[in-house]
């Protein structure tokens, strides 16, 4: 069966699909809602060959078309990272932007770049995951209201009524985020036979990763491709190092490239900390990076890159952590 590449540019409202047939491009604006997910099936439908369709991950508004069109037979869809089609739009050189042309641009991204299938994720996965960064959301808001707290008291003259509004407000953002753990927490016991239940049990074997910390990582991790290496896992989470290098003129220190996952980040290196403080051999192994020269951020940064090692080879062998295998274990 032939096989057809469509673009699709998703924003809240609408999405822009953009497809050639024929050595002419089409292109349409539909509704994002199940109407027209159900028009463009309707419209694709109409070529009869098999569709392979190409769209940003952006935010939230993808995921509903991405599961709906995923189910559909002869229909294949892929999840493009918004930085490499950035950057490969860039080196199209084109002129102007809008809904339209960013459509047309995946289009283009799909005839020349390999086809990564998007797999499904488990609803589960995906409802923890919403419960675990409203967590993180809310948490921001907390700190951000006690700066403001903060301010007030230094400030020499504060209406207590906004003082009072101010704490208030901190009160009812800590009991937001207890709700949201004692929900997460009952997910969790609901599905206890289940894979994300025993997952998230084993990795709390790991110093310095609770419970908290291991529905986050699970929640976030579940979502990556499956099939994909430990170090394709490091690229994935941003902890991969990216060095500057050119000629004679630019040559920085090696950084790690932050282009994954952030909330994987922010929950590992909190793990890092407390683990470098009450686990023997991962206290060792830091202290030992900054004996030879290394700064203590360089230091966790490297704690944070055995982590994901461990969890890689915990996950794939369903094994606890073992202490002794903390420095060698990369699978």
């Amino acid at each position: 069966m032939d096989v057809c590449f469509v673009g699709i540019d998703v924003s809240s409202k609408t999405f822009n699909v953009c497809i050639q047939r024929d050595q002419k491009l089409i292109e349409w604006e539909l509704p994002n809602t199940p109407k027209g997910y159900t028009k463009l099936l309707k419209d694709l439908n109409k070529y009869k060959v098999a569709v392979r369709i190409g769209m940003e991950a952006t935010g939230v508004y993808h995921l509903n078309l991405a599961f709906y069109l995923s189910q559909a037979k002869h229909t294949e869809v892929m999840i493009i990272n918004p930085f490499v089609m950035h950057s490969f739009a860039k080196s199209i050189a084109p002129r102007g932007k809008s809904d339209r042309k960013d459509a047309c641009m995946i289009l283009k991204y799909l005839e020349r770049m390999p086809f990564e299938s998007f797999i499904p994720p488990e609803q589960e996965l995906l409802h923890l995951r919403s419960l675990t960064r409203r967590i993180e959301q809310i948490t921001v808001d907390v700190r951000r209201e006690k700066n403001r707290l903060h301010a007030m008291h230094s400030a020499s003259i504060v209406s207590p009524f906004v003082l009072a509004q101010c704490k208030q407000s901190i009160s009812d953002l800590k009991s937001s985020i207890v709700e949201l753990q004692i929900e997460m927490e009952r997910l969790i016991r609901a599905s206890s036979s289940s894979k994300t239940a025993s997952q998230v049990e084993i990795l709390q074997s790991i110093p310095g990763i609770g419970l908290r910390t291991a529905i986050v990582l699970i929640s976030e991790i579940g979502l990556l491709p499956e099939g994909l290496t430990v170090k394709q896992w490091v690229a994935h989470i941003g902890v991969d190092p990216c060095q500057r290098q050119s000629g004679t003129s630019v040559h920085t220190r090696s950084r790690i490239s932050k282009r994954g996952n952030k909330h994987i980040r922010r929950a590992l290196f909190l793990s890092a900390m407390s683990a470098s403080q009450f686990s023997l051999p991962i206290s060792e192994f830091k202290n030992e990076l900054v004996a030879r020269g290394k700064s203590k951020k360089q230091a966790l940064v490297a704690v944070m890159r055995k982590l994901i090692h461990c969890i890689f080879g915990i996950l794939k062998h369903q094994t606890p952590f073992d202490p002794s295998l903390f420095r060698g274990r990369t699978s």
